[in-house]
């Protein structure tokens, strides 16, 4: 997905919400607040950024935000990355550069790969406006959705539309979790484009 975000097909991220509401959970949603009534039997503000710390009476805070902020946060891209020493230079976390970095997802090769979890925010080299943020079914999704969600528009669909690829992706990540397409679940939806750092 970091190749699709660097070609400028993928503008868009689905995350399920935790907790999930219940399943005839009546919500409010304006700009910039979710009210519902989770299966944990918490009540709440799902995120209010104006008025953190301060729930209406008779709710709770379930979460501050969805998993990427709001509009107008910048945020980075970890990526598997490897780095380019020499052992005369010792261990690479002292000694590296920007230069030195190679990213897994440009073709580059190493024989030493880092996940994407231990990558260094100064080493970045991807960082995205949030542009926007809503909440939705993920059976909601469009066929523009799909293919903003980094689908590959350039080759034969094994699956069928751009929609059913999305659904296959989705289950091959949550299926596991109980979160899968079958189960409908309620996901954040952010909205970005690559930006300067």
């Amino acid at each position: 997905m970091v190749r699709a975000t660097l070609v400028g097909t993928k503008t868009q991220t689905r995350r399920p919400m935790k907790p999930q509401p219940e399943h005839d959970a009546r919500y409010e949603y304006q700009p910039q607040r979710l009210v519902y009534k989770a299966r944990s039997g918490w009540e709440g503000v799902m995120w209010d950024p104006w008025q953190l710390g301060h729930p209406r009476p008779g709710y709770e805070h379930v979460a501050k935000m969805g998993p990427y902020g709001v509009p107008g946060d910048v945020l980075y891209v970890r990526e598997t990355f490897a780095v380019r020493y020499t052992p005369n230079q010792g261990p690479p976390w002292d000694s590296w550069t920007g230069e030195q970095v190679l990213y897994r997802a440009s073709g580059d090769e190493s024989s030493r790969w880092y996940p994407s979890i231990h990558m260094p925010k100064e080493y970045s080299r991807l960082w995205l406006l949030n542009t926007g943020v809503r909440v939705e079914r993920i059976q909601s999704i469009t066929e523009e959705d799909a293919f903003a969600e980094g689908i590959n528009t350039g080759t034969p669909y094994e699956c069928g539309d751009a929609v059913d690829c999305f659904r296959a992706l989705w289950d091959s990540i949550y299926n596991k979790k109980g979160l899968g397409w079958d189960t409908n679940p309620w996901c954040w939806v952010t909205c970005y484009e690559v930006t300067e750092r």
